[in-house]
Order: C-alpha cells, then structure tokens, then sequence
C-alpha cells in the first residue's frame, strides 16, 4: 500500500448494460453528464487498403499522357511472400493516403499513395476486369501480378462470395460457366461439399463508399490513447489535384461542407471531449474506434449559430497555426476552443 497512489472513482456503463464502462472521478460526474449524448454525426472505418504490400505505392516520377511511375511496398503490413516491382500505371486509380499514425492535433500528412479501384462495394461501383482491360490496362496488369495473393485475401470471400454445397466434389471446370473464382470451404455437418463463389473481380476492395471520397472528411487515429483530429480534403500531387483517402487505421467523418467538417473538429479536438472520451475508451488499437460518437452530444452544425461559427473558425486557424510552430497562438486557440465547447455543454468552470 505504501507503494501505491489511489483514488476512488465512479465506475458505470455509458448507458445500456452491455455498453463500456465509464471510469471517472466523482467530481467530473456532472461535466460527464453535460456531455454525454446523441451525436448528429456517424463515424467509420477508412479504406481498408489491403494487402498493403500491394496496394500501397511509392510515386517516383510522372510521365506524360497521365502515366505514373511507382514501386509497391511489400515491406509495409504483415502479408509476406509480395514481390517488389517498379510499374508504370495510370493515375486515375492513384490517391494520396493518410494513416493512423500520419495524423496529429490539427494536422495530418500524406506520403504515401496507393490504387483505389473501387467507389463502393455495391457491383455497380466495382469495375469490371474486361473495363479495367480495356480502359485501365497498365493498372489491371499490376494488379494481375498479384492476383494469387489477392484472392488469398480472406475478407475478399466473406464479403463477396456465395456458399454453395453440394454432395459430391466439384471440379473447377464445373464452375467456368456460372462463376470466375471458387474455393474449397471444407465440408458441413451433413458432410456435402462447401465451396465459396464469387464473380467478382480479384481486386476489389472493402470498407469504401461513396463517404470515402467526400471533399472533406474529418479524421483521427483509432490506436492511440488520445484523441488527436484534422480535416484533410484535396492535396496537390505531382499528377495533379487529388482526394486524400484515410486508411483502415483511421476513423472518419465525411462532409461536404468545409465549415461544418472543423466545427466538428473543434470539438472533438477540445479537453472536454478527449476527457469525456478517455473516461470509456481503452488506449491501444481501440481508442476512438467510430462507435465513440454514438455517446457524445454533438449539435449539427448551425451556420447562423455564432459559436458554431467561431467554434469552426478556430479550427480552421489552428490548422494553419500548427504549421507555423507557433506554440504560443496554439495554446491560444486552443483555450478558447475549450471555454467555447464548455459554454456549448453548458459546463460550469
């Protein structure tokens, strides 16, 4: 006991039973209250771009009629066995990332790239492999190195496959007609044949939709033990003017409107609410998973509102501030996000 520092605290579900227990002090228990909520705002999952040995690429120079050249990164995930080559590929498909650990208070950096090839997981927004031949043909060829890989890929089954059975073994040439890509899942508890089918393109992609591309997305880490946000929308590449895609290691909120994305930013990005966050998410690989917002009390965005307003302008200050190192202006800034979101929840000082 000698070598121990304690305290007592409160200790209770967010809301229903089965939801994270909350640890605070007893005297933040109002504050906590204040802010705990409904959020008008849904968070996800960024792309999941993987094998990202693969997908994830190194630009290393430009070519005319919208040609670049890259080179893949085997060395980057945990997918052994990838080749390392050097390809010239169409830029179309080629978008400048953001991970998890790109990403600080108010700032996040892009420096890698990698192929985007689909818009949403619905058959609609998937290309076609005889399109990507004909359209595409240098990315579909790159992509064709890599196809065994690829259909190794177990979320490519589990979201894209169909379970059939059967009571006798079926032979691949049986498939040809009806499917492109089957495999073996073993047998059932009535001893028939399983085999996972799919039509779909070896090289689809999961977690994307139509969010994944919005002009404006708010993003932060979710394997962190703080919560660190900023708002990314285009950047300048050496190709030419791009969307910045956030990867699986990140949590997003998409919008279409610039203000509206740092209002939230603000606020996420204030003491109160990384306080009010820490007291229920665990540090690691799931602190501010996207179900965070489901507790938090977070208005829409008020353009007519004048702390909405000046709660969003601030965040776009400290966006530029940060660059600056200005360390004084931040602290600056910060305080006054902090007294605004206080005044929002109503939190006395």
């Amino acid at each position: 006991m000698a070598a121990t520092t304690r305290k007592k605290v409160l200790a209770r579900p967010l809301d229903k039973p089965t939801d994270p227990w909350q640890i605070s002090e007893k005297s933040t228990e109002e504050t906590i209250d204040r802010i705990k909520g409904d959020c008008c705002y849904k968070g996800r999952i960024g792309a999941r771009v993987e094998p990202y040995g693969i997908y994830w690429l190194e630009v290393k120079s430009v070519r005319p009629e919208d040609l670049v050249i890259v080179e893949n990164l085997p060395e980057m995930g945990r997918t052994s066995g990838i080749k390392k080559i050097e390809a010239v590929l169409e830029s179309d498909m080629i978008f400048p990332i953001v991970r998890g650990a790109d990403i600080s208070r108010w700032k996040a950096t892009s420096s890698i790239y990698a192929v985007i090839v689909n818009k949403s997981t619905r058959k609609e927004d998937i290309p076609e492999e005889k399109w990507m031949k004909i359209n595409l043909p240098k990315t579909y060829q790159y992509l064709f190195n890599f196809k065994e890989k690829l259909l190794e890929r177990e979320n490519h089954w589990k979201f894209f496959s169909r379970e059939i059975t059967s009571s006798r073994e079926i032979k691949p040439k049986n498939l040809e007609t009806d499917w492109k890509y089957f495999r073996s899942a073993g047998k059932n508890r009535k001893g028939q044949f399983v085999y996972n089918c799919t039509n779909v393109p070896f090289y689809a992609m999961f977690n994307v939709g139509d969010y994944t591309f919005s002009p404006y997305k708010l993003v932060w880490s979710h394997m962190s033990n703080d919560l660190k946000a900023a708002v990314v929308s285009n950047i300048s590449t050496p190709y030419g003017n791009k969307t910045i895609i956030p990867t699986d290691t990140t949590s997003i909120i998409p919008f279409t409107n610039k203000k509206e994305a740092h209002f939230v930013c603000a606020i996420l990005n204030s003491s109160p609410a990384r306080a009010f966050i820490k007291s229920f998410s665990s540090a690691g690989r799931g602190f501010g998973a996207p179900s965070i917002l489901e507790h938090i009390g977070i208005p829409k965005f008020e353009p007519q509102n004048t702390l909405h307003a000046t709660l969003s302008d601030l965040s776009m200050e400290a966006h530029k501030t940060i660059r600056t190192n200005n360390e004084n202006m931040m602290i600056e800034i910060e305080e006054k996000i902090d007294r605004l979101t206080e005044k929002m929840w109503k939190i006395k000082a």
